[in-house]
This record gives C-alpha cells, structure tokens and sequence, in this order.
C-alpha cells in the first residue's frame, strides 16, 4: 500500500468536494484542528466540573447528616435519613442516579485519555493531527 498516494488522491478528492485547490486545504485542516482541540478541551472541563458537583452535591448532604447525629444523638430525624437518602437513594430517582453515576464514571475513564491525547495532538503538534485524521478517513 502507497501511503503518499493514498494521502494525496484523499486530499485532492477532499479538496474537490470542498471547492478549493489543495493548497488552499493546509490552512482549512489547520483550523480544523485547533477547532477540534478546543472542543475536546471543552469537553474535559464539562467532565471536571461535573465531577465537582456529584462530589459537592454528596458531600453537602453527608455533612449535615453527620452535623444532625452529633446534634440528636440519633439518626432518626437525620438529613441523612430524611433528605438524602428519601430524596436521592429512595426509590426509582436514587437508582437511576446511582446507575447515572456509574455510567458517566466508565465513560469518564474509557474516553479521558483519548480526549487528553486529542488537546496536547490538536494543539501542539497540530501537522501529525491533521494528517491521523485524513488517515482515518481512508480506513
């Protein structure tokens, strides 16, 4: 297989279906890719700071819970009890967060290191980028 001419024959039938010469191509990809960095940026920050609030949003309700125990002596009347766990772990809402949880955890670790490699590829050696994803159009 003849890796050149399989690159050039997908750039001048990418360059044909866009209109443009394929020199004209080079700072179209560039921006293409600095753009994909940045979403994929975007994205590892939507998943940190949904993280912080599943982590906030628990913690709160298990620091009142332990504040009431020390309050009553008992957990009968606890916001353990009566808000977090009537209000989150009761019932249909509770499994459904719980499965959410998991779900949104094995995602988180299954695609964190592709979406890391995307920023520091996108961004920093943006040239190898482009030419992977042309490379992946071939496929």
């Amino acid at each position: 297989m003849n890796v050149k001419f399989d690159i050039n024959e997908a750039l001048q039938g990418l360059a044909e279906g866009l209109g443009v010469a394929v020199e004209n191509l080079y700072p179209i990809l560039y921006k293409q890719a600095i753009i994909d960095g940045a979403i994929s940026l975007l994205g590892l920050i939507s998943l940190g700071l949904f993280w912080i609030f599943i982590y906030k949003f628990s913690k709160g309700f298990v620091e009142r819970a332990k504040e009431d125990f020390k309050e009553n002596g008992s957990c009968d009347d606890s916001w353990f009890e009566h808000v977090f766990l009537s209000r989150i772990f009761h019932g249909m809402s509770g499994v459904l967060f719980c499965v959410f949880t998991i779900v949104m955890a094995i995602g988180t670790l299954l695609s964190f290191s592709e979406i890391v490699e995307n920023i520091i590829t996108a961004f920093f050696n943006t040239e190898y980028y482009m030419i992977e994803n042309i490379l992946k159009q071939l496929k």
